[in-house]
């Protein structure tokens, strides 16, 4: 069953290499930006997306699961002037094989655009995951847990990115028998060098969770995980019609914590993440290698922990761990606002000796409306 699984994902792979591929994440949501056209306007922009995430696993650290189902999102945007934009909508999702819908929640944003720099409260935005690595924020959290809600401030220049947030996770109140949780994350960029075809950028990423509060009853602890991350990235592109371009970049991420309750059992750890990634007409290929010693994060995709999240093996661990990952992708872009996309995961596990495969098709719709204009504005 698995063999025809990944076969039928290959075919249809292969058989859609020949439409126009787009580099974008089709996990993620289309960037807002309010528009001096946009003011005193009200749009009905509609989200959806179709995923299909089946992981092949064997290893005591992580079991494999199969996600299937859609995403859907209707949000009306309101423009009351080129720098402020208010979005009301609901979030929906439908897991096949459930009856029920696993989510159904409101979606409410007021966005502060000005210049280069973007001010949002309410639902945040998670383009591309935050930009950051799978160690420390995994990518199926965009299946898993797509809504974030707090506040994040936005900053895209030309040789600069960055993405601070806020998300509230848990809300308590008086005497209630569950833990406050949020998470702060910070996502920064900056090009240091840029001669003809080269560039030369510095990532500092970071991810901070904290369970706790002081008005409930819960009887598990308060602690505070971090999880920062600093590297270096060269990317060389090329006017080779089939070669786009090369990029190498290598990371060193930081665990420490204070927490004593499993999965957390270890107060300080870490990681190296060095990746290859080759970019071409046809499809990308990424070539990365992973060694964490007691590396955990909260955020980040399970396969990197040193502690098991495994239900099998709930006591497994394993202070050093190496793999090697193989990765292949494909993005596709119809007219109308429809993307394809295809992820084909390898994995080696060198402490396990084990060779794993994860395979991933999503398809994405994105629809902008105009419902209302104010052909009056001046």
């Amino acid at each position: 069953m698995t063999h025809i699984r990944i076969l039928l994902l290959s075919c249809i792979y292969f058989f859609s290499s020949e439409l126009q591929a787009q580099l974008t994440n089709t996990l993620s949501p289309i960037e807002i930006k309010t528009q001096p056209a946009d003011s005193q306007q009200v749009v009905l922009q509609v989200n959806s997306l179709g995923f299909f995430k089946n992981n092949e696993y064997f290893n005591p650290i992580v079991d494999g699961y199969t996600l299937f189902g859609y995403q859907f999102s209707p949000i009306l945007q309101y423009f009351p002037n080129q720098n402020i934009q208010i979005e009301l909508g609901a979030y929906f999702q439908k897991d096949f094989g459930n009856p029920q819908f696993s989510n159904i929640s409101p979606v409410f944003t007021t966005r502060i655009s000005s210049n280069n720099w973007t001010f949002l409260f309410g639902s945040l935005q998670r383009r591309y995951n935050h930009h950051l690595i799978e160690p420390l924020f995994d990518i199926e959290r965009g299946l898993v847990a797509p809504q974030e809600h707090g506040i994040q401030i936005l900053f895209d220049g030309n040789k600069s990115f960055m993405d601070f947030w806020l998300n509230w996770e848990t809300m308590i109140y008086k005497e209630d028998l569950k833990p406050e949780e949020f998470s702060v994350g910070l996502s920064f960029s900056h090009k240091v060098l840029q001669k003809n075809t080269f560039s030369l950028t510095l990532p500092l990423q970071m991810v901070v969770f904290h369970q706790g509060g002081q008005i409930d009853r819960s009887p598990l602890e308060v602690f505070t995980l971090f999880n920062p991350a600093v590297g270096l990235k060269g990317n060389r592109s090329f006017k080779n019609k089939i070669i786009k371009s090369i990029q190498a970049e290598a990371y060193f991420i930081y665990f420490s914590g204070n927490a004593e309750q499993p999965p957390y059992i270890f107060q300080h750890g870490k990681g190296w993440d060095i990746a290859f990634t080759f970019k071409s007409l046809f499809f990308d290929m990424k070539i990365s290698y992973w060694q964490g010693n007691q590396y955990l994060s909260p955020k980040g995709a399970p396969i990197y922990q040193s502690v098991s999240r495994s239900l099998k093996n709930l006591d497994a661990s394993e202070k050093i761990r190496k793999l090697a990952f193989l990765r292949f992708t494909k993005n596709i872009q119809w007219k109308g606002g429809i993307h394809l996309g295809f992820r084909s995961d390898f994995s080696y596990d060198f402490n396990n000796h084990l060779l794993e495969s994860s395979q991933g098709l999503f398809l994405n719709y994105t629809g902008d409306f105009l419902i209302w204009a104010n052909k009056n504005k001046r």
